[in-house]
């Protein structure tokens, strides 16, 4: 019963709702970050560098660093501002199998902190081939937002290939702080 160029207008105006609905919509995400913050999860092999990178990004000494495997054994976390989003990292026990059982509850809580992790920071020892459990790890994290960092750049004779992963890849020397400004913009 409505004339024709009474539902033109009706129409626009349900479009133009729509497209601002769909507008808020979009920006959902970061808006979250802004007002609650994200977490990001340092993920990788025993040494490659996890412990001393979460140190190196806060500019103060959080997470215990030495050349034993398996120092970090269970999740430590910390707050960093990055332009104006707070960032909750945290610290992760390196993966792999181990009959240690303290070792193993902790590569269990890393496992979950993954999977709770707004976004995974692959760090891949620089100075060392790839190899399979990495390439495992990789694969497990298809599915998330992440970055792969290659740590330890000053004493890695080349970049490494990694065929799994086409995400964003930032090489980084938690040790002399190369590469930081460019992971903080990544993250």
């Amino acid at each position: 019963d409505l004339p024709a160029e009474s539902i033109t207008q009706i129409t626009e105006s349900i479009r133009g709702v729509y497209e601002q609905m769909a507008g808020l919509a979009n920006t959902y995400q970061k808006g979250q970050y802004v007002h609650g913050g994200a977490t990001g999860a340092l993920a990788g092999l025993p040494n490659a560098g996890k412990s001393s990178l979460m140190n190196a990004l806060l500019q103060r000494e959080r997470s215990i660093v030495s050349p034993t495997p398996g120092t970090t054994r269970d999740t430590i976390e910390q707050t960093l501002h990055l332009d104006g989003i707070e960032v909750r990292l945290v610290d992760t026990a390196g993966l792999r199998n181990s009959s240690d059982y303290i070792e193993q509850e902790g590569v269990r809580r890393a496992k979950a902190a993954l999977g709770c992790a707004d976004m995974v920071l692959l760090v891949l020892d620089g100075s060392t081939p790839v190899c399979s459990e990495f390439v495992e790890l990789v694969n497990s994290c298809r599915d998330s937002v992440s970055i792969l960092i290659v740590n330890k750049s000053d004493i890695m004779s080349q970049q490494p290939i990694l065929n799994c992963y086409s995400g964003p890849v930032v090489c980084v020397s938690a040790k002399l702080g190369d590469g930081l400004p460019a992971l903080k913009k990544k993250i």
